[in-house]
């Protein structure tokens, strides 16, 4: 490691050793907050070089507005060991990241606090993953609740998920349907609508309240209004289509049986 790396003077024995092959930024500053040493992992995760940090004061990592470095300090000042607290720095190039701090006391030969010893763990990675997980969960309560069918295919109009809700419409447990092409839900007569609606999916449409019909696993044919959107992955690449699908049988039943009160009533009106 070059030299400038390798202030290490005001760490404890126990701490040296660790210092270069640390995974986690291990900083040491005095009582003020002037930096006495950095290591190699703190130049990785914050940014800065030693020789740009040694001498700095440890407020420079500080987002603005955030006083918890005073608060940290306040409690090492006492003897105390702060763990596992989380908050935020700044990077170099001004970039927010979470990190978990563990803050102990440095003391002299005379047993006094002089310094900090401050070991940061970059926990954003786990931070997005357990958003991301939170969402999935939520996302997946949703589609399990929903009223509608919620259908994902991939290009080729191979389904890859299948809900609840689609069960009860179209008749077909997930286990029948995931694999299969959507295509088996056409009637003879829509047969041309899977590849166009595909095409547009490839284009990034979206399409919207498209009504038509689908077939049943008994036979029967259902009047459904389709709402399909593209499904991106983290490129930003369309790799597949939502499908949501709502029965509107029962909807049209009622629209026809009205259309007919309506005429037969203009007709007993004008008899």
């Amino acid at each position: 490691m070059p030299e400038e790396t390798e202030n290490t003077d005001q760490l404890l024995p126990e701490v040296t050793s660790v210092f270069r092959l640390s995974r986690e930024a291990i900083v040491t500053h005095q009582l003020d907050g002037t930096i006495t040493a950095w290591n190699q992992s703190a130049e990785r995760i914050f940014g800065y070089t030693s020789k740009e940090m040694i001498g700095q004061s440890v407020e420079k990592l500080v987002p603005g507005g955030n006083s918890d470095q005073l608060s940290l300090v306040t409690e090492v000042r006492r003897g105390k060991t702060i763990e596992d607290f989380e908050t935020q720095r700044k990077r170099k190039d001004g970039r927010m990241i979470d990190v978990s701090l563990v803050v102990s006391p440095i003391r002299d030969e005379m047993g006094r606090v002089v310094g900090v010893l401050c070991i940061s763990l970059d926990i954003g990675e786990r931070i997005r993953l357990d958003r991301a997980e939170r969402d999935q969960v939520f996302l997946a309560s949703i589609v399990s609740s929903a009223d509608d069918a919620i259908i994902s295919k991939d290009l080729e109009g191979t389904v890859t998920t299948w809900n609840q809700a689609a069960e009860k419409i179209f008749g077909y447990t997930p286990e029948e349907m995931i694999g299969q092409p959507i295509s088996k839900l056409m009637p003879a007569n829509h047969v041309d609508e899977e590849p166009q609606i595909l095409e547009r999916i490839r284009r990034g449409e979206r399409i919207d309240h498209y009504e038509s019909e689908r077939l049943r696993k008994d036979g029967r044919i259902i009047q459904v209004s389709l709402t399909i959107s593209p499904i991106r992955d983290h490129m930003g690449r369309i790799v597949g289509a939502s499908q949501i699908a709502r029965d509107m049988t029962e909807r049209r039943r009622l629209q026809i049986a009205e259309s007919a009160q309506s005429f037969l009533g203009a007709l007993v009106d004008s008899a």
